[in-house]
């Protein structure tokens, strides 16, 4: 398993619009979350709580797929042929640079997700993406400098700050 990397963030949530701490890894092709690091790290007998699956995404025939940063929230959306609706997640990180971390670690690996469809799928596979959308052709591609951050080191309405995962023994 190739971790990309690994952190709370605090996600939205779709019923009471407001942010909840969540432990955040992205592992392989997959951006999956739990309610705190101990779960992460309980192997297989804690589950994620949710995840994403970036090649499934991108297998499905997805139109677009973004990374929006500012502040210090950073909302993932992406939206699949046949589909009209936009789906997204948005996140938020206690720093302009950590969700640009995040931005960047993401965008590498829907990168690579893309690449390893394109050497399954054939040179077709390319054009199954709306590349004349910025926002597909910006996530979709590994990045050739890292995200904008916003100027300010700490993010504004921070009301608390996020857990730290405890170091491994």
């Amino acid at each position: 398993r190739r971790m990309a990397k690994e952190g709370y963030l605090k996600k939205k949530t779709h019923l009471f619009r407001q942010y909840n701490p969540r432990y955040f890894k992205i592992v392989n092709h997959y951006l999956n979350y739990w309610n705190t690091h101990e779960d992460a790290d309980d192997g297989d007998l804690t589950p994620p709580i949710g995840s994403l699956d970036l090649m499934g995404i991108l297998h499905d025939g997805v139109r677009t797929i973004g990374i929006d940063l500012s502040d210090c929230k950073m909302t993932i959306r992406f939206s699949s042929k046949g589909k009209r609706e936009v789906e997204e997640m948005a996140l938020r990180a206690e720093s302009a640079p950590d969700i640009a971390d995040w931005a960047r670690a993401l965008k590498t690996r829907i990168g690579y997700c893309r690449a390893m469809i394109a050497r399954e799928s054939g040179p077709d596979f390319s054009d199954s993406i709306d590349s004349n959308s910025s926002d597909a052709e910006e996530a979709t591609s590994p990045p050739a400098r890292p995200p904008r951050a916003p100027p300010a080191a700490a993010c504004a309405r921070s009301p608390a700050p996020l857990p730290t995962a405890a170091a491994a023994p």
